[in-house]
């Protein structure tokens, strides 16, 4: 899932463990990121924990832009490709496999 925006939780992407049926688990004391770093809590109840696929994608001068994904998909290969529209560009994530 693209997280889009310019507040401290947008600009990423992230991914939900699911079950069986393909449907995001939760958990009670489920959180969500925050740029630059750490978490907030979700309210009461369960919540889907979402796993950050693009750590430290924040915006770093000299370094690199905010990434601001617009839209994903994911090729059969299982890389990911998003469409930045902060940057104007498409930027592929894929594991590097030996």
């Amino acid at each position: 899932m693209g997280w889009h925006g310019y507040r401290s939780t947008g600009g990423r992407l992230v991914a939900f463990a699911v079950d069986e049926r393909g449907v995001p688990m939760t958990r009670l004391k489920a959180s969500y990121p925050i740029y630059p770093t750490g978490s907030r809590p979700f309210g009461a109840g369960p919540a889907a924990q979402a796993q950050v696929l693009t750590p430290g994608w924040g915006r770093v001068e000299g370094r690199r832009p905010q990434g601001t994904p617009a839209g994903i998909t994911v090729a059969a290969d299982g890389a990911i490709w998003v469409a930045d529209d902060k940057n104007a560009s498409i930027i592929r994530f894929a594991v590097d496999r030996p």
